[in-house]
């Protein structure tokens, strides 16, 4: 992965990579008040998609 900017004395390195699809799904809708329960169901329902493994 090459950063898009370039810096004349700075080394620019990438602290890490994009996030994927839906890695942080469950995390940001339990922040928002769902239960396990309902994430589960949302999931089984094709509302959202399961976390990439």
């Amino acid at each position: 992965m090459k950063v898009t900017a370039t810096w004349s004395e700075t080394e620019a390195e990438p602290v890490r990579l994009a996030p994927r699809l839906n890695e942080h799904g469950a995390e940001i809708l339990r922040q928002i008040g769902y239960s396990q329960d309902e994430i589960a169901a949302m999931v089984r329902d094709g509302v959202t998609r399961p976390a990439p493994e």
